[in-house]
């Protein structure tokens, strides 16, 4: 066989053998990024029911840090932040969806939060 017949055909081959396994590969990423989704949603709801018991139980205590915070409960879903060289203020959101049946109702716990410390919440 001729050098450039092999090198072709050796080319050729490389090529079909990278789409073949790459494909496969591409698949296998999604099948985890859906399988991480599916994780990270459920980390959500334990962190939120975790949340609610807390208040629930008088468990929550002003004056919690917001390291605290994200340690137990992660980080919130939507975040405010204001501040100046003298203070700052935080409004954290935890939310969830009740039902999905049920019109999508959200279901929020707000944490309000002045100098990195709890100062209140709403649910």
């Amino acid at each position: 066989m001729p050098k450039s017949t092999y090198f072709l055909t050796t080319g050729v081959m490389v090529v079909f053998m990278s789409f073949c396994f790459g494909g496969c590969g591409t698949i296998s990423n999604f099948q985890k990024n859906q399988q991480n989704k599916k994780k990270l949603t459920q980390l959500r709801k334990e962190n939120y029911a975790l949340l609610k018991t807390d208040i629930a139980d008088s468990k929550l205590r002003k004056g919690t840090t917001t390291q605290a915070l994200k340690e137990k409960y992660g980080a919130p879903d939507d975040l405010f932040y204001s501040g100046s060289s003298v203070s700052s203020f935080q409004v954290w959101t935890y939310n969830i969806y009740k039902d999905k049946l049920a019109d999508n109702k959200l279901d929020s716990v707000i944490l309000y939060i002045e100098n990195d410390k709890l100062v209140n919440w709403k649910f």
